[in-house]
């Protein structure tokens, strides 16, 4: 690799892999009732337009809708269920390395994920569903914004794969490319990534998060 180069060293990736560890659906709120009131037994009459009736919602309550849409299930409910605080092993060696945060934001249609929070080199990895297709755009501190697309999803892995990228001139300068996320466990994830510059994928890295213990209190 040439030093005079602007290739992604591991160590610099390892830094990019690691922020976005886990590079729609909004839920609907409103509770349902049928609008039109039954007729009485004891006094059965004909229901004219001008007599039917509709529940009124309580003062402070929820809206009254004519049906109770259920939220459908997307692929960022995986990345939903990683919400908390992750170990992260960087290296290997089986000792985390740093501490991942996920939280929801958006009405829970979108899932933020930050990295190295506090320092210079804090970023910030955003997974959210643009219509159908599940999406991530990772906020870098080489200070592009790649964009990337699952492309893969099954039941225990989601690959992502770069479509585009702020503050890039070309798809050529160094920047996060692609990245596999295998779920293995609720409390574990192993995420495979790359980077690309210069018409190539340059090198790859693989670690580990376990979900941290939920602290006492």
């Amino acid at each position: 690799m040439n030093s005079n180069s602007h290739s992604l060293t591991r160590s610099t990736l390892t830094i990019l892999s690691a922020c976005a560890m886990l590079s729609f659906g909004a839920a609907s709120i409103a509770s349902a009732s049928q609008g039109a009131g039954a007729a009485k037994p004891s006094a059965p009459q004909k229901t004219t337009d001008a007599a039917k009736t509709t529940d009124t919602p309580k003062p402070g309550g929820p809206p009254i809708t004519d049906s109770l849409e259920a939220p459908a299930s997307t692929p960022l409910d995986r990345f939903k269920a990683m919400v908390g605080d992750w170990n992260a092993d960087l290296d290997g060696d089986g000792t985390s390395d740093a501490v991942v945060t996920y939280r929801l934001i958006a009405n829970k249609s979108t899932v933020v994920e930050t990295m190295f929070a506090g320092s210079d080199h804090e970023m910030i990895t955003v997974f959210t569903m643009d219509g159908p297709d599940l999406v991530l755009t990772h906020y870098c501190a080489l200070g592009n914004q790649p964009h990337l697309k699952a492309t893969s999803i099954k039941p225990e892995a989601i690959a992502f794969e770069f479509v585009k990228g702020g503050n890039m001139k070309s798809r050529d300068e160094a920047h996060m490319d692609a990245v596999t996320f295998v779920f293995e466990g609720p409390d574990r994830v192993t995420s495979k990534w790359s980077g690309y510059e210069n018409g190539k994928s340059e090198e790859h890295v693989s670690f580990v998060m376990t979900r941290a213990p939920k602290t006492a209190g």
